[in-house]
């Protein structure tokens, strides 16, 4: 007879389709884990339109959706668990063995309320600083401590918290968090396929690539944090340097027609370009398989999945020194390092790019370093959850 698989419910206040870190990464772990648990993912509701309703039902797990309201920061979803009381018989007859959940806002509020009054174990993977969104929406300063209390009362809580490297575990101590916690990064599905080489042709020929032409790729949420304008800017600096360059764009979010209008300012029109969306791996894998160098100056991320996905593809990754996400970056050896300013950026492209062997070499370094798979990634959660259940 086989044996009853745990089930575990995956609990986030974002998902598809919004496309950002955390739903990838809730999206990626809840593919493997389904292998390993009976997974039931746990978000907010969606627009019922045919493309969403269609990609909802092509997910190998189960999802469990709540009523929600729209946020006023960059078209996120604000969960109404409190008030949908169907979401609420739905949840409590899952009957879950082990709660995760990968937020601080109202969903997971409910969902670890739920564990505390059920004596169900409850986690926390902590995927962000709280504050930069926090201040974001609340801009007042008082607000956001008083919030930032609110989730350090919140993950005390938990039955411990999952942090993504170890400056992220030391950052919440530093607010006050006081319990258990392990360190598991990122993980990454990409990986280099030979079939992608027609993808990059055709890359190629749209982007007027030759053989000698540098190539440059940010991915991600256009946001300030992750400073795409920055990036803009340090590449007309550079420019006067060598002008036979690409800067690849492929994202979306608020900061995109500031992006284009300094382009535009700086007449970067043939060397910088703003792609368009697209969420397609293997379209995906193709833009980070034509890059030399991928430029990620970001002060927001934690982790920054996209580093492993560059790395898979064996293309480092230009970080800002003594950030959470550039952790586990040695300069030039699994990638490289650079103040935060448009000149130290601009700068240290021309010292990268005056040395393709060492380019070469810290791409291969970055593989080995950096490049882990999702797969392996579930199969750590899942043996620290059979440890603490002792199954």
């Amino acid at each position: 007879m086989e044996k009853k698989k745990l089930k575990i419910a995956l609990v986030n206040d974002s998902f598809y389709p919004i496309f950002d870190g955390v739903t990838k990464a809730v999206d990626s772990m809840a593919k493997c884990l389904c292998k390993l648990f009976d997974v039931v993912v746990v978000v907010p509701d969606y627009e019922k339109n045919e493309e969403n309703i269609n990609f909802y039902k092509s997910l190998p797990y189960k999802v469990l959706t709540c009523k929600h309201t729209k946020a006023n920061v960059q078209n996120y979803r604000m969960s109404k668990p409190n008030t949908d009381k169907a979401f609420q018989n739905h949840f409590s007859e899952e009957n879950f063995d082990i709660i995760q959940i990968n937020s601080v806002f109202p969903l997971c509020h409910f969902a670890l309320s739920y564990a505390l009054k059920n004596k169900i174990p409850c986690f926390c993977v902590v995927h962000s600083k709280f504050k930069p969104d926090l201040k974001q929406s609340l801009k007042l300063n008082f607000l956001v401590n008083i919030f930032v209390r609110v989730i350090i009362v919140l993950l005390n809580k938990c039955s411990g918290v999952f942090s993504l490297n170890n400056k992220m575990d030391s950052y919440i101590r530093k607010l006050g968090y006081k319990g258990k916690s392990e360190i598991i990064p990122n993980g990454t599905d990409f990986c280099f396929e030979w079939e992608n080489i027609r993808l990059v042709e055709k890359l190629k020929k749209n982007y007027n690539i030759e053989h000698s032409t540098e190539v440059f790729l940010f991915v991600g949420r256009f946001i300030s944090g992750k400073g795409v304008n920055k990036i803009i800017e340090a590449l007309n600096i550079y420019k006067q340097y060598e002008d036979d360059f690409r800067m690849i764009f492929v994202g979306f979010g608020p900061e995109e027609e500031k992006m284009k209008r300094l382009i535009k300012k700086f007449n970067l029109e043939d060397n910088v370009f703003v792609a368009e969306r697209t969420v397609d791996p293997k379209e995906l894998c193709a833009y980070y398989t034509l890059a030399d160098l991928f430029l990620f100056p970001s002060t927001y991320d934690t982790d920054g999945i996209v580093k492993r996905e560059a790395a898979a593809m064996k293309v480092p990754t230009l970080m800002l020194k003594d950030e959470f996400s550039s952790s586990d970056i040695s300069d030039n050896s699994n990638g490289f390092l650079c103040k935060n300013s448009k000149e130290e950026i601009a700068q240290r492209i021309k010292e990268i790019m005056a040395n393709k062997k060492v380019l070469y070499e810290v791409g291969e370094n970055a593989y080995k370093t950096l490049y882990i798979k999702w797969e392996d990634i579930a199969n750590r959660y899942h043996e620290f959850y059979k440890n603490k259940l002792k199954i």
